[in-house]
């Protein structure tokens, strides 16, 4: 899950696990690291603005989540093209 530590992801990390969803979440630091496990999740550093370090972050899983919603404006496009990197990335490795 991007954005697994801000407002909306924390929440939804929370419900998640709640109903026997397993959640990797995606986080910066050891503080997001805690927030994500606090709430049942497992903390992966991974960086947003990076198409192949989203696209490792989302091997292996079967539904990839963007809750990142508090995003610079200098970043919006960036965040736009690696959203769309993402969704393709998996599609394309195949079974």
């Amino acid at each position: 899950m991007a954005g697994a530590t801000g407002v909306l992801g924390r929440r939804l990390v929370s419900q998640f696990v709640d109903r026997g969803h397993e959640v990797v979440g995606l986080t910066r630091d050891a503080e997001g690291d805690d927030h994500v496990a606090d709430r049942g999740g497992e903390p992966y550093r991974r960086v947003l603005f990076d198409a192949d370090s989203l696209a490792l972050a989302a091997e292996g899983v079967d539904v990839v989540v963007h809750a990142a919603a508090s995003i610079p404006t200098d970043d919006r496009n960036a965040v736009a093209k690696q959203t769309r990197t993402v969704k393709v990335r998996p599609r394309q490795r195949g079974p």
